[in-house]
C-alpha cells in the first residue's frame, strides 16, 4: 500500500491518482470527467511527474490539450533530470504533441539543470521535423 512507503513526495489525492490512471490508459473520456470533476491538472507526483508529462511522452494530444485548458503547467520540471512536457514529447518524436505544446506557449530555452535546449535535444536525436518546427517557433 502507498501509505505504507516512505516516499520523498507524498502521494496526490484519489482524485489525482485517477487522473494519473486515466491519463496513462490514454483515456480521455475520463480524464475530461475526472478535470470536470475537480481533479487537479498541476498535481504532481513521485519526482514532480505531471499528468502532462506523461500525456505528452505518450502523445496524447486531446489529453494534453484537455490538462493544459485546465491549466496544467507546461513548464512543469520533474526532480529527475528536469524533464519538461515538451523534453519529453522531444524525446518520444512526438512531433504533435511538440506543436501542440508551442501553440500555447511552451518555453523553448533550457529548463533549470537539464543539459540541453529542446532545439539540442531535437538535433541531438535527429528530430529535423521537431527541430524545424522548433526553429518556426524561434527556439534557438
Amino acid at each position: 500500500m502507498l501509505e505504507d512507503l516512505d516516499l520523498e513526495y507524498p502521494p496526490p489525492a484519489d482524485a489525482e491518482v485517477a487522473l494519473f490512471d486515466a491519463v496513462s490508459a490514454g483515456d480521455t473520456a475520463k480524464v475530461k470527467e475526472l478535470l470536470n470533476n475537480g481533479a487537479n491538472a498541476k498535481a504532481s507526483w513521485i519526482l514532480r511527474t505531471t499528468p502532462l508529462h506523461r500525456a505528452a511522452e505518450r502523445g496524447f494530444i486531446d489529453i494534453a490539450r484537455l490538462l493544459l485548458d485546465a491549466r496544467a503547467d507546461i513548464n512543469a520540471r520533474t526532480d529527475w533530470n528536469a524533464f519538461t512536457p515538451l523534453s519529453l514529447a522531444i524525446e518520444n518524436h512526438q512531433t504533435e504533441m511538440v506543436r501542440l505544446l508551442l501553440a500555447y506557449g511552451v518555453s523553448t530555452q533550457k529548463q533549470g539543470l537539464y543539459p540541453r535546449t529542446p532545439l539540442q535535444d531535437a538535433e541531438k536525436y535527429g528530430f529535423d521535423d521537431i527541430a524545424e518546427l522548433l526553429r518556426e517557433y524561434g527556439a534557438k
